[in-house]
């Protein structure tokens, strides 16, 4: 009988790694009467029925439910608040580090600057680059961040949030001009552990 549930919503979840994680956690850890289970929604309406589930522990909530699930909440954490989907996130540690930062997306707008400006600009300015879209994720591998990669070097830091494939093709093209990556995966590993702590912190 599973006395703890815990799982994750989103849509669609065939790319997410979460239920292998906690699987071979509970497995690797002896933890016994759990389970994780994936809960594919079409619309956040459909979150009300989730909850209904019997021994529902704890949730983790992937695209495109990441600021829509707030109205749900009882309460919300202030860093959570502020925080909402990937690049929000990205944004308020790069704020909390005092490190400039700049939107790019495909196009222009108040805020961003599309792929096409940066293109015209010297990539030796922006020698952090951080890809929170989901370009590259399982099945649509072939897709990248449309940058001149032949102006990375190794003083470039390349970060993908994306984590299957584990190398998507933006680390592969980075990693062969010699730029420094770092891969999504151990993201999705340390915010798993976190999930935990945070499920489990009243016992």
């Amino acid at each position: 009988m599973i006395k703890h549930l815990f799982g994750l919503i989103g849509y669609p979840l065939s790319h997410s790694f979460s239920k292998r994680y906690f699987s071979e956690k509970f497995q690797r850890e002896s933890i016994i009467n759990s389970a994780y289970e994936l809960f594919e929604i079409k619309t956040i309406h459909e979150l009300s029925e989730v909850l209904k589930q019997p021994n529902l522990r704890g949730l983790n909530v992937t695209i495109p439910y990441k600021q829509q699930v707030m109205q749900y909440v009882d309460t919300l954490d202030p860093v959570a608040e502020r925080i909402g989907g990937a690049s929000k996130a990205v944004v308020c540690v790069l704020q909390d580090l005092s490190i400039d930062y700049s939107y790019v997306s495909r196009r222009t707008s108040e805020r961003a600057i599309s792929y096409a400006d940066l293109k015209q600009k010297n990539l030796q300015d922006f020698l952090l680059i951080i890809n929170t879209t989901p370009l590259g994720m399982s099945p649509n591998t072939e897709t990248y961040p449309d940058l001149d990669y032949q102006q990375l070097t190794s003083k470039h830091f390349c970060y993908d949030l994306v984590y299957n494939p584990e190398e998507t093709a933006f680390m592969k093209l980075a990693r062969e001009q010699g730029t420094q990556v770092k891969y999504g995966l151990e993201m999705l590993h340390l915010q798993a552990e976190k999930s935990w702590e945070f499920w489990n912190r009243d016992e």
